[in-house]
């Protein structure tokens, strides 16, 4: 990270560990609703409470707001969170009907189903996986729970 850029470093300073983990969904599952957030983070909460606290990480650029439908946003990567963990500039762009329709319901499903379950990631196919080829594997090689002590200076 370039130590001249004030949007990173107050983003960076404000980061708290619900952050990061809302950060790591979106890097997970390619995207995140105010929903999602409300449902595994803060469920007795307001949805303007919410609102506040995804507004803010796009604010930062963190995340990237996009319209979904009516009134209805989804949050993509941000500049910021691709620049950080070498995501290619394009994951934060808006996604297409067929692949916001697929991120949608396997983001619903992992996240809002009871019990939760989980996107595997690179790191969870190297460890149980272990006959996939590495080239076949197409999530970015650095696991976020790896890289977040290093970026918040923990």
């Amino acid at each position: 990270m370039k130590s001249g850029n004030s949007i990173a470093s107050s983003g960076r300073q404000s980061l708290g560990k619900r952050d990061r983990s809302i950060l790591s969904d979106v890097m997970r599952y390619r995207l995140t609703t105010n929903e999602i957030v409300q449902a595994r983070y803060l469920p007795t909460a307001v949805p303007n409470a919410v609102s506040k606290i995804t507004s803010r990480l796009a604010t930062t650029g963190w995340l990237t707001r996009r319209c979904l439908f009516d009134n209805r946003t989804y949050f993509t990567p941000g500049r910021q969170l691709c620049m950080h963990f070498g995501l290619p500039v394009s994951r934060s762009r808006p996604l297409g009907p067929q692949t916001l329709a697929t991120a949608l319901s396997i983001a619903n499903y992992c996240q809002l189903s009871s019990p939760s379950h989980q996107l595997l990631d690179e790191k969870d196919y190297a460890s149980s996986w272990t006959w996939i080829p590495k080239k076949l594997r197409t999530l970015p090689s650095r696991s976020s729970a790896t890289l977040w002590p290093a970026l918040v200076g923990e």
